[in-house]
């Protein structure tokens, strides 16, 4: 018998001998029960031995049978994606059937990917000219490259011949009857299907598509996706049982789209028109780029945006499968001033302002915050607005020749666009100029009511200087046009009272190291530390902006330990360190994400929750077995969200940079999990054979045990958590015949695998 516990729980268990008591004591942090959902990857096990899919492809191809070694002839039609980038350095991936068979770094860069051969004729894509190395970029990612007429991509014939009537190819294949398929990135969305005479003389001819024209853009709901919806084709191929293969990535392909593959198989092959007709999509292989997503506040915690993205949660089916592919908010077509197109928005919010719908969205390290409104009768996000605050905006390529220009030396200064007439194009006439609160703050934030908020200095507000406190620039409703209107000229700078600071926290200059406002209850928690990345504290301040008079709720220490290091450098060093990155925080909770592991389990992904009314550590959440018990780094400055649901659960969306997908933790703050009751103890010479149940599967236990209550020693029994299964769990202390022990049942403290 192998002392084995599987399950979670806050209450434990005393036994004296065959007498249980219930112990009265508040339970220690613990692995708090949760499920560990997730979105934007088919695969949710990361790590090297996970089955997650690279973050994005530039191309595909397709290798049958015959073209495969022994070892991966079972893996037919093997998909093979050609890529520059994936957050692990692995980018290419291997695929059969929508799930991941092999992962590398380039290892297909000698596969002939914008090339295909039939009977001795070869088509290629080609170039009148050697492309650039910004064509080449922006070709890699799907990108318009309307600034380079005079070389667009055409089809290109080994005898001479060529097709130039397709917008935007971007990879071919013949399939085994000898028709030319052709991805097309342009405004169609789609896959070009030529016949190609055999005479060199006679022009290719057009005879079918595939998918719909427009693809994901397509009416009668813009961006809402389905099978046959494409958005931005990459590349195709088949397999020997007719299997139509292709590749998207999005639009662009790194920072927005991803990797999505789709595997059609026929019911009927009998003619093009009949497999065309009868193609049925079996099987998908879909990732994202790093990003967080924020949940529509009317959709009860179901709808989860990232900036161009919208997935459907239900959280009524296991992960994997309770997410769902959505729509597509990002049109680049018809808005190609898009923010989206031109900078990497990673974080998204989601704001309810006047009624109306809007996303909001900034970077990795809060350049800028772009502000999209919702169409009606559609998913797309019209581009309406842009702030620029890390970052000056000078020099940038977006809007070049119509924002402000000024000199160098005004380090503050900075623009405002927002869409006057609402047509979604950028304007010269558009613009407006401020002041950040600090200029080498990036703490930013937009709360609830859609008021932008900029983290200044760790002190109260000093006019001469004009620096210190925090500044609001508000929000004062919604333009005529759908467009939030800001009060430029009236922004308020707001005081960080000094005396409820900690001594070594008060200074004007350096700016808090992230904050969060609830408009509902005048709430700010600010996070304070001696640099501008990592948080040591976050002060809970009640009546903040509207008081006059704010007051200190509590202060949570967080946990900061840089193991003694000075220089911190992402993977050197960095498992033995707990580095508090970003956090978010509702009107009960403050949930805290580090940059890699956590102050309990030591582990990425993790996530500590401590009360907002007294700041006490409540327990942490983490990758299960089901997530391969791995998440990516955390390395968004906003890279956590956080919704409420009508019954009280919460839904907490994490960035999982690694893993090309969004954690989604769905914790209810009413589950310490079922009470384990003793069901039997027996004792058999020199042990005692006690069985606990029941038990709830994936929970953690250790049993303790000690020879003195008063003195309230204990010592840990078994040397590994024991899981539970959803049974009753059995344990046997082969040492206790003397003196009498008494034991203790509670949640264990989980130590993974290392992926």
């Amino acid at each position: 018998m192998t002392p084995k516990l599987r399950s979670l729980l806050p209450s434990f268990c005393l036994l004296l001998l065959g007498v249980t008591v219930i112990a009265a004591e508040p339970a220690a942090p613990y692995w708090l029960p949760a499920t560990n959902h997730w979105a934007g990857n088919t695969g949710g096990k990361g790590g090297i031995t996970g089955d997650v899919i690279s973050n994005m492809v530039v191309d595909i191809a397709v290798l049958n049978a015959g073209q495969l070694g022994d070892e991966f002839k079972p893996y037919a039609p093997l998909v093979i994606t050609k890529s520059y980038w994936d957050e692990t350095n692995w980018g290419d991936g291997a695929y059969s059937e929508g799930k991941r068979v092999s992962k590398g770094e380039f290892f297909s860069a000698n596969l002939p990917f914008d090339s295909t051969t039939r009977d001795a004729l070869t088509a290629t894509i080609a170039h009148p000219s050697p492309l650039s190395r910004d064509q080449r970029g922006r070709e890699d990612q799907g990108m318009s490259i309307a600034a380079y007429p005079d070389n667009q991509p055409y089809v290109s014939f080994s005898d001479g011949r060529k097709i130039e009537s397709i917008a935007y190819p971007t990879g071919l294949a013949f399939d085994h009857d000898g028709y030319l398929w052709v991805a097309d990135n342009g405004p169609d969305q789609n896959f070009k299907i030529f016949t190609v005479p055999s005479a060199a003389n006679e022009a290719p001819v057009l005879v079918a598509t595939f998918g719909e024209t427009g693809g994901v853009f397509a009416g009668p709901i813009r961006g809402a996706v389905g099978p046959r919806r494409f958005w931005g084709p990459r590349g195709v191929g088949f397999g020997e049982q007719g299997e139509i293969i292709v590749g998207c990535s999005g639009i662009p392909g790194q920072t927005q789209g991803g990797t999505d593959i789709r595997w059609f198989e026929s019911s009927d092959t009998s003619s093009l028109a009949a497999r065309l007709t009868t193609a049925t999509q079996k099987h998908l292989a879909l990732s994202t780029f790093t990003h967080v997503a924020d949940f529509d506040p009317t959709s009860n915690g179901t709808s989860l945006h990232n900036t161009a993205i919208r997935y459907e949660m239900d959280y009524t089916k296991a992960p994997g499968q309770s997410w769902q592919f959505a729509a597509v908010t990002l049109d680049a077509f018809r808005f190609p001033d898009d923010p989206r197109l031109h900078m990497p928005l990673e974080t998204a919010y989601y704001r309810i302002i006047g009624g109306k719908r809007f996303l909001f969205a900034t970077s990795m390290a809060a350049g800028y915050m772009a502000i999209f409104r919702f169409e009606e009768g559609s998913e797309i996000a019209i581009p309406c607005g842009l702030f620029y605050c890390y970052y000056s905006g000078q020099g940038a390529d977006w809007a070049a020749g119509k924002y402000p220009q000024w000199t160098a030396s005004s380090t503050g200064w900075r623009y405002l666009w927002r869409d006057a007439n609402g047509d979604g194009q950028v304007d010269t006439g558009e613009f407006s100029t401020f002041y950040v609160a600090n200029s080498n703050s990036e703490c930013y934030d937009v709360d609830a009511d859609g008021n932008l908020w900029m983290g200044g200095g760790l002190s109260e507000y000093n006019s001469y200087f004009d620096g210190g406190g925090n500044w609001v620039i508000p929000c004062t409703g919604v333009g005529e046009h759908g467009v939030p209107i800001y009060a430029l000229g009236a922004i308020e700078k707001l005081d960080v009272p000094s005396n409820l600071l900690l001594p070594q926290d008060r200074e004007i200059s350096r700016a808090p190291t992230r904050f969060r406002y609830l408009p509902a209850t005048d709430t700010l928690f600010l996070g304070a530390g001696l640099g501008p990345w990592y948080t040591q504290r976050i002060y809970v301040l009640d009546g903040y902006r509207h008081s006059g008079q704010p007051t200190l709720r509590c202060m949570i220490d967080v946990g900061f330990d840089s193991n003694g290091q000075t220089e911190i450098h992402l993977d050197q060093g960095t498992e033995l360190m707990v580095l508090p990155w970003s956090f978010a925080a509702d009107n009960d909770y403050v949930y805290v994400a580090t940059l890699t592991g956590g102050r309990d389990a030591r582990a990425r992904g993790e996530i500590t929750i401590y009360s907002a009314h007294d700041g006490h550590e409540v327990g942490w959440l983490r990758p299960d077995p089901g997530a391969n018990w791995f998440c990516g780094a955390t390395d968004l400055v906003v890279g956590i969200q956080v919704a409420t649901r009508t019954d009280g659960t919460r839904v907490i969306c994490l960035e999982d940079n690694g893993g090309a997908k969004v954690m989604v933790y769905h914790w209810n703050p009413q589950d310490s999990g079922p009470a384990v009751q003793l069901q039997s103890v027996s004792i058999d010479q020199a042990q005692v054979n006690l069985v606990f149940g029941p038990t709830v599967s994936n929970r953690l236990y250790d049993v303790y045990a000690s020879t003195d209550l008063a003195a309230n020693t204990w010592t840990k029994l078994n040397t590994e958590p024991i899981t539970g299964t959803g049974n009753n769990l059995e344990y046997v202390d082969t040492a206790a015949a003397s003196p009498r022990k008494f034991y203790r049942l509670q949640i264990a403290t989980p130590v993974a695998p290392t992926p």
